[in-house]
C-alpha cells in the first residue's frame, strides 16, 4: 500500500486579520493626520490675525493720540497768531467740513472691509461712488457757502469755504484705498500717513499764519 506524496513546498501560514479595537472602531487611517494639520493650521492663522488686530489697536490708539496733540499745539498757536476775526471764520468752516464728513462715506469703505471676496468690479464701483459723493459734497458746500456762512453770522467764512470744498473729492478719491488698508491689517501704514499728512497741513498753516496771510 503506497503512503500518500509529500507536500513539495513549505506549508503556508494561515491568514492573520486586523483585530478590531476594543472599542470596535476600525483602525486609524492618515485622515486623522489631516485633520490634526488642519485644525493646526487654522489656529497659527487665528493668532496672525489676533497679533495683527493687536498691533492695529496700538498703531491706531498712537495716531489718534499723535493727531490729537498736534491739533492742540496748532490751535493753541494760531490762537495766538490770529486776530479773533479771523479764527473764528477759520473755526466755523471746519465746523461745516466735519459735519459733512459724517455722511462722506456712506458706509461704502464699511462694506468693502467687511465683504467676504471682493472683485475688481467691487473696487470700481466703491471708487466711483465715493468720488461721485465727494463731488456732490463739495459743489454744495461751494454753491451754499454765503448762506451757510451767513447762518453762522460769519460772511467771511465763505471764501474759505469754498477752499475747503476740494477736500471732498480729495477724501473720495483716497476713500477705497483707505478701506483696502483697513481690509488688509495696514493700521501701522494708516497711522503714519494720517500723523504725517496732519503735520505737513499743520504746518502749512502755522506758516501761512506767521506770514500774515490770515485764515488762508
Amino acid at each position: 500500500m503506497s503512503e500518500p506524496p509529500a507536500p513539495s513546498g513549505p506549508p503556508s501560514e494561515p491568514a492573520t486579520t486586523a483585530a478590531p479595537s476594543a472599542s470596535g472602531a476600525p483602525p486609524a487611517t492618515d485622515d486623522a493626520d489631516t485633520d490634526a494639520d488642519a485644525a493646526g493650521t487654522g489656529a497659527n492663522e487665528a493668532g496672525q490675525i489676533g497679533k495683527k488686530a493687536a498691533a492695529g489697536i496700538r498703531w491706531n490708539l498712537l495716531g489718534s493720540l499723535a493727531s490729537q496733540l498736534i491739533r492742540v499745539i496748532v490751535i493753541a498757536a494760531l490762537g495766538r497768531l490770529l486776530t479773533d476775526a479771523d479764527f473764528g471764520v477759520v473755526a466755523a468752516a471746519m465746523t461745516v467740513v466735519l459735519l459733512a464728513n459724517l455722511i462722506r462715506d456712506a458706509g461704502i469703505g464699511r462694506a468693502l472691509i467687511q465683504r467676504r471676496d471682493i472683485t475688481d468690479d467691487h473696487l470700481a464701483t466703491s471708487f466711483a461712488l465715493s468720488l461721485g459723493i465727494g463731488a456732490v459734497l463739495a459743489a454744495a458746500t461751494f454753491l451754499l457757502a454765503t448762506p451757510i456762512a451767513d447762518l453762522y453770522r460769519q460772511p467771511a467764512a465763505a471764501e474759505p469755504l469754498r477752499a475747503l470744498s476740494a477736500l471732498f473729492v480729495l477724501r473720495g478719491l483716497s476713500s477705497t484705498a483707505n478701506a483696502l488698508a483697513q481690509r488688509r491689517m495696514q493700521f501701522r501704514a494708516l497711522a503714519l500717513i494720517d500723523v504725517i499728512g496732519y503735520f505737513i497741513g499743520s504746518a502749512v498753516m502755522v506758516g501761512a499764519a506767521l506770514l500774515g496771510l490770515g485764515w488762508w
